[in-house]
């Protein structure tokens, strides 16, 4: 399986250049007017380099765009190769319904007895997602988000349904 780097940080990116774009714009008409002799120049220079940074913006942002494509593509096809090979080999990735009237509802993930073959990835809590770690605390309505062999899921997803006496 061939290892995909996906970066998220181009929002981020695009998000600083704003800034830094908007801050050097202000900077640059600040000194133009604190500086009288730069007065008499013809303010379509200024307008000028204006137009140039925000083009690099327009471009910069083009190339997120297509960037963003690329990767949703690659990270398609590596999940793709991922649930193949999955099949083949009897594992699988499974989201778990934790129901309100478990007995493992305010137990701690460190609390369930786990087989060997399985592993809570991430618990998903209304509508925002955690990675798992042994005290995350679980909560009726919340999913597991696991990965493991069939038999391993089948009996984990059969342990949540035991409610409480």
């Amino acid at each position: 399986m061939r290892e995909v780097k996906i970066s998220l940080t181009g929002n981020l990116i695009e998000r600083e250049l704003d800034r830094g774009f908007t801050k050097l714009g202000r900077k640059a008409l600040e000194y133009y007017q604190r500086n009288p002799n730069l007065q008499n120049l013809n303010t379509s220079l200024f307008q000028q380099e204006l137009e140039v940074i925000q083009s690099l913006k327009d471009k910069y942002s083009q190339a997120l765009q297509e960037l963003s494509v690329i990767q949703r593509k690659a990270l398609k096809e590596a999940l793709s190769e991922c649930t193949d090979q999955f099949n083949r080999t009897g594992w699988g990735l499974l989201q778990i319904p934790v129901p309100e009237n478990t007995k493992y509802a305010q137990k701690k993930i460190k609390e369930l007895p786990l087989r060997q073959n399985i592993l809570v990835l991430m618990v998903k809590k209304e509508n925002r997602m955690e990675l798992a770690h042994g005290n995350t605390v679980l909560e009726g309505g919340d999913f597991l988000i696991c990965i493991g062999n069939e038999k391993g899921l089948a009996d984990l997803k059969h342990l949540l349904q035991q409610r409480e006496i």
